[in-house]
């Protein structure tokens, strides 16, 4: 059986191999010279213009912070609507008021504003009666 020593041996290698791809890695993803595209979907129904495209690419350069009021501006321009609201491609809730630009950034717009629930001191009675 191997000894723990031989196994922590053994992955030595590995670990600098992987901070070394690390490092040089960082370096490529934070080039100030590198483009990324962010990829603007729009959220369905359309609202306003429902002939109209449902995505865009942007160039922006890879770790810029970028504000959500010049998405705003620019995929109103592109997408031919105004956009109302900006949105996180994962969760679809709203964003900070800017965002760091990464590779393939995906984010979703919507032309009508989004309904969020809201909540009322009713709704929440139901919690308190097994108390």
């Amino acid at each position: 059986m191997a000894s723990v020593r031989s196994i922590s041996l053994l992955l030595l290698p590995i670990t600098l191999l992987l901070l070394v791809q690390h490092t040089c890695c960082k370096e490529y993803f934070f080039s100030k010279d590198r483009v990324c595209q962010v990829q603007v979907e729009r959220v369905q129904p359309k609202v306003l213009n429902p002939g109209g495209p449902c995505s865009t690419m942007h160039e922006v350069r890879c770790g810029e912070q970028i504000t959500l009021e010049s998405i705003r501006v620019g995929a109103s321009e592109k997408l031919g609507f105004e956009v109302v609201d900006v949105l996180d491609w994962d969760t679809r809730g709203p964003l900070d008021d800017t965002i760091t630009i990464m590779e393939d950034t995906k984010i979703w717009v919507t032309d009508a504003p989004v309904r969020r629930p809201t909540y009322s001191a009713e709704d929440f009675d139901f919690m308190h009666d097994d108390l």
